[in-house]
C-alpha cells in the first residue's frame, strides 16, 4: 500500500513538465500547488458539557431507526454567512437553512425552529461538527427533545452522510458563495432537488418519497 501523501509528494515535488501537468489535471481537485492542511484549534474546555460522539447510542450506526441527524455549516464568503445542513441518516433527507450570522445563538434558534416542525419520532439525535456554533447545544436539546453529540476534531468520516451531502450542495453553491446574496427560495430549490434525487441506498426511491411513506 502507498500512503496518500507519498502520491501527492510525487505529483507536486518529483514530477516535472507535462507529466506533472497531466497528473495534476487528473486529480479530483486540480490545484497548481498542494494545499496546506490547517489544523483546527482544539475546542476542549471552550465548549463545556457537550456530549462526545463516543457517548452516542450504538444503534445510531445501524440506520434502522429514523430520527438521527448529522449536521454541519457550509460557510460562505469571508465567514459572514452560511448554510446549516441537516441530513437524516436513514432517509438521507436534507434540510438547508440560510443564516447571515455564525454565532451559536443564531445557530441554536434556527435549528430549533426547524426541528420543532418535524414529527417527534424524527427528533432523536443530532451529531454535529465540533465548531463553536454548537456551543448552545443544550438550548437545542431542551427545546426540541433531540440529543446533541459532537464529532471528534478533524474526523469528517464520523458524519459521512452529511459530508457527502455537503459536496452535492457545493455543486450549486461553490466555495466563496456569499449567502447574504442568496435567497431563501434559492436554498429551498436546492433542498428540493436533493430530496427528489433517487438513491441507490433507498432502492432508487427519493428521500422525500420514503419520508412521506413513513410519516405521511
Amino acid at each position: 500500500h502507498i500512503a496518500t501523501e507519498t502520491i501527492y509528494e510525487y505529483i507536486y515535488v518529483r514530477a516535472q513538465g507535462t507529466l506533472r501537468d497531466d497528473l495534476i489535471a487528473s486529480l479530483r481537485k486540480p490545484q497548481r500547488h498542494r494545499a496546506q492542511h490547517r489544523r483546527k484549534a482544539s475546542l476542549q474546555g471552550t465548549l463545556p458539557n457537550l456530549l462526545s460522539i463516543d457517548e452516542r447510542p450504538a444503534g445510531v450506526l445501524s440506520r434502522r431507526i429514523p430520527g438521527h441527524w448529522e449536521s454541519d455549516l457550509i460557510v460562505g464568503k469571508d465567514h459572514k454567512s452560511a448554510l446549516i445542513s441537516l441530513v437524516e441518516r436513514k432517509f438521507r433527507y436534507t434540510i438547508l437553512i440560510r443564516i447571515t450570522s455564525l454565532d451559536a445563538g443564531t445557530f441554536a434558534t434556527k435549528v430549533t425552529e426547524v426541528l420543532n416542525g418535524l414529527p417527534k419520532k424524527l427528533r432523536r439525535t443530532m451529531t454535529h461538527d465540533n465548531g463553536k456554533e454548537i456551543a448552545k447545544a443544550f438550548d437545542i436539546e431542551t427545546k426540541t427533545g433531540i440529543r446533541v453529540y459532537v464529532a471528534h476534531p478533524r474526523s469528517p468520516w464520523e458524519r459521512g452522510t452529511n459530508e457527502n451531502t455537503n459536496g452535492l450542495v457545493r455543486e450549486f453553491f461553490p466555495k466563496g458563495t456569499d449567502f447574504r446574496l442568496v435567497t431563501d427560495a434559492d436554498v429551498a430549490y436546492v433542498q428540493e432537488l436533493l430530496n427528489s434525487r433517487p438513491r441507490k441506498t433507498l432502492d432508487w426511491a427519493t428521500p422525500s418519497e420514503v419520508l412521506l411513506e413513513t410519516f405521511g
